[in-house]
């Protein structure tokens, strides 16, 4: 891993931009209406928390998509993902690859098993059932998906040969 940080983080900058900016329009809203709640007078005080603690459920989804990311540690692999944070030691990964649905991902393969590394990913670039055979992925995948499954691979092989 020349030349980089101790744990380097690979994912999208802009998503994770753009969804950090809507996280923070909901707990903004979820602020507005606490406020709105103490200055009221009682009688809409209940449904204006209900409403602020909506927002902040809300602003949650955006909260974690913005945190997607793949860290090469030392000794393992963190895929955070939407619902899980897989740690996956270096020796338990058999290969990393590409698959072109609905979109670009990279996948990572431990004990036979596929793990999508959703911050190495990008969804809804094409419609369902697009056809994978005229989407290259080292032809149309952006740029950051390549940078990243790069890095990963190269992460990989360096310590398979150690």
């Amino acid at each position: 891993m020349s030349g980089v940080a101790a744990n380097p983080a690979l994912y999208s900058k802009y998503r994770a931009f753009i969804y950090s900016g809507l996280a923070v329009c909901f707990v903004a809203a979820a602020v507005a209406a606490f406020v709105s709640a103490a200055h009221s007078d009682g009688f809409n005080t209940g449904p204006l928390i209900g409403l602020g603690v909506i927002f902040l459920l809300i602003s949650a989804i955006p909260a974690r998509i913005a945190r997607l990311r793949v860290v090469l540690r030392e000794d393992r692999v963190d895929l955070v993902n939407p619902l899980r944070t897989y740690r996956i030691p270096w020796t338990d990964i058999e290969r990393v690859d590409t698959f072109v649905f609905a979109g670009w991902k990279v996948r990572v393969w431990t004990k036979g098993r596929p793990r999508v590394a959703f911050g190495l990913s990008q969804y809804n670039k094409y419609r369902f059932g697009s056809d994978p055979a005229h989407d290259a992925f080292d032809r149309d995948a952006p740029a950051w998906i390549r940078r990243g499954y790069a890095e990963l691979q190269e992460s990989l092989q360096t310590r398979k040969r150690a």
